[in-house]
């Protein structure tokens, strides 16, 4: 039953458009799970070019929105409106993803979302 529970969460990802492109009137905005995916496709591709660990960055690319099935897509910034700082911003989704991940008994992955959010590795550089 966890891994159901876990399921339908993610599956709310497919449903949540990203703000972004909605606040900018962009046609068909993509979903943050199409965001994820091309994230994680492009991580699988680049990963080696950049000598970086294949296998993190993908995990990286599909764990660090898992948070937004929980806290939608937040923005922080919309022209000069500051809307909630890029700190709060992380905090919430943090918290999110570790309530998402502990219906599975999965909260190691809270450490790669700290190193993609640090982004002070090869891995975690944008």
């Amino acid at each position: 039953m966890k891994i159901l529970d876990f399921a339908l969460i993610l599956g709310k990802l497919k449903r949540l458009k990203r703000t972004g492109w909605v606040r900018s009137n962009v046609p068909s905005p993509e979903s943050v799970a199409e965001h994820s995916f091309r994230l994680a496709v492009l991580a699988m591709f680049l990963a080696p070019k950049f000598k970086a660990d294949v296998n993190k960055c993908v995990k990286m690319a599909l764990v660090h929105d898992i948070g937004e099935a929980e806290t939608g897509d937040i923005v922080t910034k919309r022209g000069k409106n500051i809307l909630t700082t890029f700190k709060d911003k992380i905090l919430k989704e943090r918290k999110a993803l570790s309530k998402i991940l502990s219906v599975i008994d999965r909260e190691d992955f809270i450490k790669l979302f700290d190193e993609y959010e640090e982004g002070k590795t090869k891995e975690s550089a944008y």
